[in-house]
């Protein structure tokens, strides 16, 4: 496995651990916010914030080892069966021999 190949792995490791991170805080808002209309207080702040911050890092970390291009559209668009980019066409994935 080449420097790059190790880097998308690093990087698509922090990308699903980042989308786990969503998961959770979109349940800690069903579970923890009251019912009915109200006020957003600032538990609901903290977890928006979170989750834009999250979002955001997504975008920043997730992104090709050589050219730099943002992966999670491809990513997501192929169900994390990405082995090339599509900008460069850097290998991502190391083939398995046969």
């Amino acid at each position: 496995m080449n420097k790059i190949q190790q880097q998308y792995r690093k990087r698509k490791n922090i990308y699903l651990a980042l989308i786990v991170a969503i998961l959770g805080v979109i349940i800690s808002f069903r579970i923890l916010s009251p019912s009915g209309r109200h006020t957003m207080n600032t538990l609901e702040l903290f977890q928006t914030a979170f989750l834009i911050v999250i979002i955001i890092s997504i975008f920043v970390i997730f992104r090709c080892p050589k050219c730099n291009k943002s992966l999670v559209s491809n990513f997501s668009s192929l169900w994390g069966k990405l082995d090339y980019c599509s900008k460069c066409g850097v290998e991502l994935n190391q083939k398995k021999d046969r």
